[in-house]
């Protein structure tokens, strides 16, 4: 499937003026997101797979377990979330202050410019059977490693390492309806990123923490250095913002508004 001209991020009005502003889009802690299985999706459909393979060892299956919560607990996933739809409601509804917010419209082809083995722009798969094959595939690659004699610390840290961009696109099909994109980074919160840091046309900052409902949230700013990259905002069915003051803050702010269409939902959403 062809893949969308312009993706959309749906956010408040204060995130819409602090990512024209700054130039910056946030990459957070996957696990803090609104979907409790984030990660946890496929991993989880992965360890099944092998138990199942193990299913009359039960002390190398507390081992795998063992193994999978020690190297999951060294590395977060850390995405900036899109959507195909740019006047979904139920995206104004989640998202964007139940309507009174905003959807931003990115190039598709810039964002695709971020391909790396530490950060990747992906779509989300929401296909089972796509996701069980995968789960099999990698199951049975641990099993083989580990009757070959290797280490299960080993072959976990292979076998759950290398695909973890993978790991951060494969949602619980109930998703589907958002159609997402996603921006994603695996990496330990204490590593140095200078070899993330210079991706064209992108700068990555420290990584930085902040504090919301009772919990502690850590990030990065993903500056796109090409304002051309925004190409629409949309108004939610609820914003009360005025298209003409938007169009002086993008003036402020290094924007060409001739490059920037801004738009109304059509969403009959009150």
């Amino acid at each position: 499937m062809e893949a969308p001209r312009l993706v959309y991020h749906y956010c408040t009005v204060e995130a819409l003026m602090s990512i024209l502003k700054s130039g910056c889009l946030r990459l957070s802690d996957v696990e803090k997101s609104n979907d409790y299985a984030e990660r946890k999706w496929i991993q989880e459909m992965v360890a099944a797979e092998v138990c199942n393979l193990f299913h009359e060892h039960y002390e190398i299956q507390s081992k795998f377990q063992s193994c999978l919560k020690e190297f999951v607990g060294k590395k977060n996933l850390y995405a900036s979330c899109f959507s195909e739809k740019s006047d979904l409601l139920s995206q104004w509804r989640a998202y964007a202050m139940d309507g009174r917010g905003v959807a931003i419209g990115f190039e598709n082809r810039d964002l695709n410019g971020l391909q790396s083995d530490k950060m990747s722009f992906l779509k989300i798969c929401y296909n089972l059977e796509v996701q069980r094959a995968f789960a099999r595939r990698h199951a049975e690659e641990l099993y083989d490693m580990v009757v070959q004699g290797e280490s299960m610390e080993t072959a976990v840290s292979l076998i759950y390492g290398r695909p973890e961009i993978a790991l951060s696109i494969m949602k619980n099909p109930a998703f589907e309806e958002e159609q997402e994109w996603r921006i994603c980074m695996s990496c330990a919160p204490e590593r140095n990123l200078e070899d993330v840091m210079g991706e064209e046309g992108f700068h990555l900052s420290p990584i930085q923490v902040y504090y919301s409902n009772y919990r502690l949230i850590s990030f990065y700013d993903l500056e796109f250095l090409d304002h051309k990259l925004v190409k629409e905002i949309i108004l939610g069915p609820k914003c009360r913002l005025e298209e003409r003051d938007v169009k002086m803050c993008l003036r402020l702010w290094g924007y060409d508004e001739n490059h920037v269409r801004v738009l109304r939902s059509g969403a009959t959403y009150c």
